[in-house]
Formats: structure tokens, C-alpha cells, sequence
């Protein structure tokens, strides 16, 4: 499959010049180009220009990895995607496995941008902020603090201005989806081919976000415990 045939979709799905100097004549030519959704033992979910696929020889491929293969098999539920390889990576999100100290864990590959997720009616915890924009910086992102929730915040600059005064330069948003405040300066992170990762604690809004920009319910919401958050 040519790959002048396949760019209009793949750029939607965050491709770009810097991966697709390392390809062959040959894979510009005759190779599928796929992108790791979901890595799992023995198949991997891929979406490429085709539709998504399950993908075969993707064991070191994680989430946002972008690879080249060929599709066999001649009818539609048999399709298979057969990774030849991975491209390089651009960026990485990554931190050290809780059971194994010398491994470090994918969390997601290839993203432009980090959105640190912290819901305004949580407890704000700045060294876990600082470790997240620590993590973001060190794998090449670029880290952008979203305080969800404002419409529950008596004082959101209560909240901003520590943040703000502890780690200087970071980009921070206060935003509501039950309100939609907030929610316009977001969208000039998603740019031509740019990939977004959001990183948070459980009821920070993540899900609220997601359905939000892609319009669409696919991520499960549910209220937040008030006892334990």
C-alpha cells in the first residue's frame, strides 16, 4: 500500500516527518503504517489507514509506537497486521515498574503533550505535579497542568498561584465540562498531527475530558466517593 494513499489518515493519528524519514523506499512503496493502540500478549490493536487491526510481532511495541508491516489474510474478520518493525520513537512517557526497579514501563509513546489532570475538589499534592512535569520533560514533552472542576472551586487562584509559584513556567488551565469554561484554550494543543496524554489521579476527569474532545461517550464516568475521592 502506498503511502501517499495511507498519509491523509495517518496524520490524523499523530504522523509526521520525523517518522516518515525512516522509512524505506521500499516501505513507501508496499507497507502498511500502523500505530499501537493497545499492546497485548501475542496480538496488538493497531489503527492504520485501513481501520484498526489486530497486529502480530508487536511485542516491543507500546502504546502510541508507530509501526511498518503487512496485512494478510483475504477476509475482513481474518485481517491480520504482521509488524515487520517499530520506528524509532520521537518521545516517551515512561516511568520505573513498582516490582522491578531496573525496568522501565512505556506508559505512552510518541504524545507532543502531557495533560496533568487534577480535579480542584482533590487534594493538591504539588510534588506528585512535580513529578509528572518532571517525567513529561525528561521523555521530550512538553507538560500542561489542567485543573478540572472549577465550577466547584470558590477560589481558583487559591489553587493556581502555589502551583504557579512552586514550578515556574508551567502552563496551567482551570476548566470545567459541566460549566464548558476552560474549555476553548485547550484546543490549540491539538494541532496538525499532535498527540495529547492525559496523566491523573483517578476521579480527576480524565474520562470527562475525553468524551469532551472527542465528542463522544467512549470513556466510562461515574461520581467521585467523597469520603476517599
Amino acid at each position: 500500500m502506498n503511502l501517499d494513499d495511507q498519509e491523509p489518515k495517518l496524520l490524523k493519528m499523530g504522523w509526521g516527518e520525523f517518522f516518515r524519514l525512516q522509512l524505506t523506499p521500499g516501505e513507501r512503496e508496499n507497507a502498511v503504517i500502523a500505530r499501537i493502540v493497545e499492546p497485548l500478549r501475542g496480538l496488538s490493536r493497531a489503527a492504520c489507514a485501513l481501520g484498526e487491526l489486530w497486529a502480530e510481532g508487536a511485542e516491543n511495541a507500546g502504546v502510541g509506537d508507530w509501526v511498518v508491516g503487512s496485512v494478510r489474510g483475504a477476509l475482513e474478520k481474518e485481517k491480520r497486521l504482521s509488524v515487520s518493525r517499530v520506528l524509532d520513537r520521537k518521545t516517551k512517557l515512561s516511568r520505573t515498574a513498582p516490582s522491578q526497579k531496573n525496568y522501565e514501563q512505556i506508559l505512552c509513546a510518541n504524545a507532543d503533550f502531557v495533560f496533568i489532570v487534577v480535579a480542584m475538589t482533590q487534594s493538591l499534592h504539588i510534588p506528585g505535579i512535580e513529578r509528572a512535569v518532571s517525567a513529561a520533560k525528561d521523555g521530550g514533552l512538553s507538560p500542561v497542568l489542567i485543573l478540572t472542576k472549577s465550577d466547584a472551586c470558590e477560589s481558583p487562584s487559591a489553587v493556581t498561584s502555589p502551583i504557579a509559584k512552586a514550578i515556574a513556567g508551567l502552563p496551567i488551565h482551570t476548566v470545567s465540562v459541566a460549566k464548558q469554561e476552560g474549555l476553548e484554550a485547550l484546543q490549540s494543543y491539538f494541532g496538525t498531527s499532535n498527540t495529547v496524554v492525559l496523566l491523573g489521579a483517578s476521579g480527576a476527569g480524565k474520562s470527562t475530558l475525553t468524551n469532551h474532545f472527542i465528542e463522544s461517550e467512549a470513556q466510562l464516568v461515574s461520581e467521585t466517593r467523597e469520603k476517599d475521592e
